[in-house]
């Protein structure tokens, strides 16, 4: 048990590390390959940090639908196209996964 929490601890004090880097980058006006040679950081761990924190720090949420039942049979043919900020269109079956469309989202949204 005390392993464990020690591993907590540990991503914890990790977290608290990068997030504190990735703030003084953001509003320090260089680049983030500069960022990491100046503070002697690796920019892959960089990169993978501050995708972490985008993907906590978006706050996308979705919007539950009621669908009469008349329409039930026309959804099923038809896929359901969402559009993020009025340029990003996402069409998605009836089988989609949650999880990947939040992280697709997430990801567009990070691009330049």
């Amino acid at each position: 048990m005390s392993e464990e929490l020690s591993r907590q601890e540990l991503l914890e004090q990790k977290r608290k590390h990068w997030k504190q880097h990735i703030e003084r980058w953001r509003s320090s006006q260089v680049t983030q390959t500069a960022y990491c040679q100046q503070h002697e950081l690796s920019s892959h761990q960089f990169t993978y940090w501050k995708k972490r924190f985008v993907q906590t720090e978006t706050g996308i949420t979705f919007v539950p639908l009621k669908i009469r039942r008349s329409l039930t049979s026309t959804m099923k043919a038809a896929p359901l196209r969402v559009i993020v900020d009025g340029d990003l269109q996402i069409e998605i079956g009836p089988d989609f996964d949650a999880q990947l469309l939040r992280r697709l989202i997430t990801a567009l949204r990070s691009m330049p």
